[in-house]
């Protein structure tokens, strides 16, 4: 066939040869990924000014920047919760409600209920922090916590439990809880006793600012009290120290609480010279399981001793010494480092029987309790029920993956769990990656 002449040929619809087909596409791309790759610049960069934006708090700049970011940006919704969280004082719960809609099931969504759940407790909206928790899927905000119990103390609710719970297990001084406490205290839901354990709790876990808080709930002189004594302990125990009363007898040992944590040989002495004898049998008790404590942190070879005289101070009327789970297992570890290498067992066992159920479940204090029964079953008229219920303990931890779970296997001489094989990935989880 005749080619036609160049005159004739078409330039528009030619099919060019191969080599410059190639060149054309590769111009092509690259202009599409160059015109592409300048709108994720732009966007990236509109994403940096707002957080800078949202760092100097300009409200306006926010705003701007919040609809100038597209849609369609993989990082969108950041933008979209710098700005309304940033002005969340002055915000309303459609805007909220549109902003949970558009990014329903991120985890901006829940971070941001979190903060409005925050808010809403501020504005003491009961009503609406009763309807907005429930939505709240982390749950991991203690004083949201605190605010939801006040709605349902609101709405007539039994609350004393968990909000003694909560309350107890605030690290630092925040609105919701001191107002929980607060409106729990003025209901005589909380009696004087448990501000004074809170405040005690405080003092022990290194928490002035907290126990200065709970203890503006006693009223303006102990108040000052305890003010005086965690600015200075020793300069409280040498000129203000008394057991006239229950509130003074609080002071004093929330002194040697105090004291415990910076000096415990100084504590220690004034416990021996004075204070033991003086002190009601319970707060006697907890000043020397505050001694032991510190004790047992410095690797004090008496700090098992400290806690056995902690343990029958207490029980001279009969009473059982409480003490909060970081205590008891520093009590735990001193009982098995105690009498060079000879672990008393039974104080192992007693210190764990004495934690939150939550905190028994931890594979290490489930492992120590089993050796422990093992060991005093020895010489205990109950000795098969201690091994059987020993045996249970580490069989249930036994296929764990973790340093406890291996432990408890070798002791039953199984062998050790191995994790199983994962399953292959299926198409749409490689799909999903692949996108």
């Amino acid at each position: 066939m005749t080619a036609l002449p160049i005159s004739r040929r078409n330039p528009v619809y030619e099919r060019p040869p191969r080599a410059l087909r190639a060149l054309l596409g590769l111009l092509i791309a690259t202009c599409l990924a160059g015109a592409g790759g300048l709108r994720a610049q732009a966007a990236d960069a509109t994403l940096l000014d707002a957080r800078e934006a949202l760092r100097k708090k300009d409200r306006d700049r926010l705003a701007e920047l919040r609809a100038a970011m597209p849609a369609g940006h993989p990082l969108a919704v950041w933008t979209d919760y710098w700005e309304l969280s940033n002005r969340l004082p002055t915000a309303q719960q459609d805007e909220l409600d549109a902003f949970y809609a558009r990014w329903r099931g991120t985890y901006l969504e829940d971070r941001l209920r979190n903060d409005w759940l925050l808010e809403l407790g501020r504005r003491r909206d009961w009503p609406r922090v009763a309807v907005e928790f429930p939505r709240f899927r982390m749950n991991d905000d203690r004083e949201v916590t605190c605010y939801a119990l006040l709605a349902d103390q609101a709405q007539g609710k039994p609350v004393a439990e968990p909000a003694r719970a909560a309350w107890l297990a605030q690290r630092e001084p925040d609105d919701g809880c001191a107002l929980l406490a607060a409106t729990l205290v003025d209901a005589k839901v909380f009696s004087s006793a448990d501000v004074w354990s809170k405040v005690r709790l405080s003092m022990e876990a290194g928490r002035p600012r907290s126990a200065r808080q709970s203890a503006a709930l006693l009223g303006p002189t102990l108040a000052t009290g305890v003010a005086d004594v965690v600015d200075s302990p020793v300069k409280y125990l040498m000129r203000k120290a008394g057991v006239g009363n229950r509130g003074d007898a609080e002071l004093t040992a929330l002194a040697l609480v105090r004291l415990s944590n910076s000096d415990v040989d100084g504590a220690t002495r004034f416990l021996v010279e004075r204070w033991d004898r003086q002190l009601p049998d319970d707060l006697a008790a907890w000043a020397w399981a505050s001694v032991a404590k510190q004790s047992a942190i410095k690797l004090a070879p008496d700090a098992a001793d400290l806690y056995q005289r902690a343990a029958l101070r207490a029980g001279k009327k009969g009473t059982e010494l409480e003490l909060p789970d970081d205590s008891l297992a520093w009590k735990v570890r001193a009982a098995l480092r105690a009498d060079n290498g000879r672990p008393r067992w039974q104080q192992v066992t007693q210190a764990i029987n004495g934690m939150s159920e939550s905190e028994q479940r931890d594979p290490a204090w489930v492992f120590w309790k089993a050796r422990a029964l093992r060991a005093v079953a020895r010489h205990s008229q109950e000795g098969h029920s201690m091994r059987t219920l020993s045996d249970e303990l580490l069989r249930s931890i036994a296929g764990q993956m973790n340093f406890y779970g291996a432990l408890a296997a070798e002791s039953l001489r199984q062998p050790l769990a191995m994790p199983a094989p994962p399953a292959p990935l299926t198409p749409a989880e490689r799909t999903a990656a692949r996108a």
